[in-house]
């Protein structure tokens, strides 16, 4: 079976002389999820800095101090949802690249998420068959390391 991948806003790349290319930010407030989605951008991106917030207002908070090229938000926070926080991360930093991932396998979600701005919509069910393709197609190999 294919994953399903959604991308939304044609290929583009990290590289941004405004981001830092070389990093990226989890958000997730599930733990265990989080730790499993940076250990896999971690393998995607070898050399990469990868910060994690559990929360929208530490990714804001994160975004605003370090800028990453990358941003992987969950759309279920606590508090400020990850859509809302996907537009107020935009407005701060609009450079950045960010893919939102849900738990649900919904096109409402890939709706929405295209509205705040997000360059990709993958469910978590499917992310480790969807993320590397995606991920490959983002980032800027000429200023990246090498994929596995």
């Amino acid at each position: 079976m294919k994953p399903k991948l959604h991308p939304i806003a044609g290929t583009g790349t990290l590289a941004n002389p405004a981001s830092a290319p070389h990093a990226a930010l989890v958000v997730d407030d599930h733990h265990r999820m989080r730790r499993l989605e940076t250990e896999l951008l971690r393998q995607l991106l070898p050399g990469y800095a990868i910060e994690e917030a559990d929360s929208a207002e530490a990714a804001i908070e994160a975004v605003t101090r370090h800028r990453p090229g990358l941003v992987l938000m969950d759309v279920h926070l606590p508090g400020i949802d990850g859509l809302e926080a996907t537009r107020r991360i935009l407005e701060i930093a609009p450079e950045t690249t960010i893919i939102v991932v849900s738990l649900a396998d919904d096109w409402r979600y890939f709706q929405l998420a295209l509205e705040a701005g997000a360059r990709a919509f993958v469910p978590k069910g499917t992310l480790h068959e969807a993320l590397p393709a995606l991920i490959a197609r983002l980032v800027d190999t000429a200023h990246t390391p090498s994929m596995p």
